[in-house]
């Protein structure tokens, strides 16, 4: 099934903008559209404004929320002008025109650069108890699914993920988040903040594919370090053995800067 995307008139957007924006339309800047209307519009008063109209789910209230949040502690996301609220039968969402900006490189240090503008999301966004409910997942992040195959079938594409190949190690990322027996006990236990002093083998070799992406370093290579910094058993009998995260770390780096 293809998507749903609203129907947003001229005279409904300007009927909307009104009630919730205090100013009518003076020009378009731009339309597009895919999972919602997406309208840029440059108000009477002079503000230039991107209005979101969507299918109803209760979840657009909490994404605004956390979206509200993230642009108050610095995050760089344009600044939500209004909640959650109905546009006819659909629910419409308005924030402040954000023009330009740098796009993340396609090349070279793509995946440096995009796990770290991730992981700064992450640490701006609020905990899940601070917000409103985030459900119900959108079917294409429906990764407790109940259907055959590892990944969900979305609801606004013909688009069968289970058909297309990918990195593998997104299949095991995708297989360790459906089966949380497939993950390490310590990486499910370990500190949030990422200073653990020794994880267990198995924790270092399930992130060695997503480490490979991120570093652009050959798999190979990155087990052969595991290995080389993974402690043996105490007297060959005691405890498991355990990889040195703080000396492992250190040789990525060598590696990855030619050292």
């Amino acid at each position: 099934m293809s998507a749903r995307v609203p129907a947003v008139s001229a005279a409904s957007l300007a009927q909307w903008c009104t009630e919730y924006l205090g100013s009518q339309p003076a020009d378009e800047i731009f339309r597009s559209g895919h999972l919602a209307a997406v309208v840029g519009l440059r108000l009477a008063d002079g503000r230039e404004v991107v209005v979101k109209v969507r299918p109803n789910s209760p979840r657009i209230a909490a994404c605004t929320e956390v979206q509200r949040r993230m642009f108050r502690v610095g995050y760089p996301c344009p600044e939500p002008l209004t909640g959650a609220t109905p546009f006819g039968d659909d629910i419409a969402t308005a924030e402040t025109y954000v023009p330009g900006g740098a796009i993340l490189p396609s090349t070279d240090d793509a995946g440096r650069a995009c796990a770290e503008a991730f992981a700064w999301l992450i640490r701006c966004a609020p905990g899940p108890a601070e917000v409103p409910d985030l459900g119900p997942a959108p079917s294409w992040a429906a990764w407790n699914h109940a259907e055959n195959g590892l990944w969900p079938r979305s609801e606004e594409s013909d688009i069968n993920l289970n058909e297309i190949a990918g990195p593998q190690w997104i299949d095991d990322a995708g297989r360790a988040a459906r089966d949380p027996a497939a993950v390490p006990v310590d990486a499910a236990n370990s500190s949030a903040s990422g200073i653990d002093p020794d994880i267990s083998q198995a924790n270092a070799s399930i992130q060695a594919h997503r480490i490979a992406a991120v570093r652009q370093i050959p798999v190979p290579k990155i087990d052969a370090l595991i290995a080389n910094y993974t402690t043996p058993r105490s007297l060959g009998i005691f405890g498991e053995p355990a990889v040195n995260v703080l000396e492992l770390n250190l040789a990525l780096d060598r590696l990855e800067g030619g050292h």
